[in-house]
């Protein structure tokens, strides 16, 4: 499964994480290949224009995670609209975000959605975190939860 992430969406949703913090793209990047090197999937980051903690170059590998940050002029939402909503197939692609643009273009593609909050619960949990129930998204049903262990390969 491709995964295409809004990365500073997901940075906003994960609480230990800080959009202030000068390496917080870098941060996320290690997490998220934590979590890829254990499953099958194919993640591909995007971010906002450029981090000074990153080479000069626009994209990035780690693992299984493309980092890649958007040309000046470009923001990553424009970018995963144009680029990953609009111009290919929906079979087998997911976003992550919380933005509602994004979200609304996703839908009308038929581009399935997981919103950054439920990714990053799913993240903690692959990671082995213990989780108390008071975190939990309280808008996902058990066929959900289901669903998307389903989805990134688990076993129940």
């Amino acid at each position: 499964m491709a995964l295409m992430i809004d990365g500073y969406n997901l940075i906003g949703a994960t609480p230990d994480l800080s959009l202030a913090d000068p390496k917080k793209e870098q941060l996320l990047v290690e997490r998220l290949a934590a979590v890829g090197s254990s499953s099958r999937l194919k993640m591909t980051v995007i971010f906002d224009g450029h981090s000074d903690h990153w080479a000069d170059t626009s994209m990035h590998r780690s693992g299984p995670i493309t980092v890649l940050f958007t040309s000046p002029g470009l923001s990553a939402d424009r970018y995963i609209i144009d680029r990953f909503i609009q111009k290919s197939s929906s079979s087998h692609r997911t976003v992550v975000t919380s933005d509602r643009d994004i979200m609304y273009h996703a839908k009308k593609q038929k581009v399935m959605i997981i919103k950054s909050e439920k990714f990053w619960y799913y993240c903690k949990e692959q990671l082995g975190s213990k989780q108390s129930a008071a975190e939990t998204p309280s808008d996902m049903s058990e066929l959900e939860v289901r669903f998307w262990m389903r989805q990134f390969g688990d076993q129940l």
